[in-house]
């Protein structure tokens, strides 16, 4: 085919939209087939709690910030704390918890020293729900990992 100026283009018709059946001259390599294979699984599992929790109105990272903030109730955290331990940036972080303040899951309080940081706490009501979400949470991991803990904590640590 042609493009508008004259010149050759390629075509896609004919195209076929599951590229997992396309083959490549690229040697197959046990190491990249199981990164594949992990990431596809690490999807699938995200999506499997997403949907659960989808059930109770929070979204996975929500549900983060609710079960860390809960692991980490005696020591205070402030947000910044909270999210290096969760792994996600503060802004990020920040938009988080402003929703789950809006739907009465946790209450901020600013730090007496410095109007920016805040320090979180979980409302009776962000318990409740965290309650219910670790049971879905819980659910969701043992169908999905049905092997010991121990095992799939091993295979964990061994990409340490």
């Amino acid at each position: 085919m042609l493009d508008e100026k004259g010149e050759k283009r390629l075509s896609n018709k004919g195209a076929s939209k599951d590229l997992s059946d396309r083959r490549t001259d690229m040697p197959s390599m046990p190491s990249i087939r199981l990164g594949i294979d992990f990431w596809r699984t690490a999807c699938q599992w995200r999506r499997s709690i997403e949907d659960s929790l989808d059930e109770l109105g929070i979204t996975h990272p929500q549900f983060m910030v609710l079960y860390h903030l809960e692991c980490n109730s005696k020591a205070s955290p402030n947000q910044k704390t909270l999210a290096d331990i969760i792994g996600i940036d503060v802004a990020t972080f920040s938009q988080i918890v402003r929703i789950l303040e809006r739907k009465n899951l946790v209450k901020r309080r600013h730090i007496k020293d410095d109007e920016r940081a805040k320090y979180l706490k979980l409302t009776s009501l962000g318990g409740e729900a965290l309650k219910r979400a670790m049971v879905k949470y819980r659910l969701v991991n043992h169908s999905f990992f049905d092997f010991h803990h121990k095992d799939l904590l091993n295979l964990v640590n061994s990409f340490k």
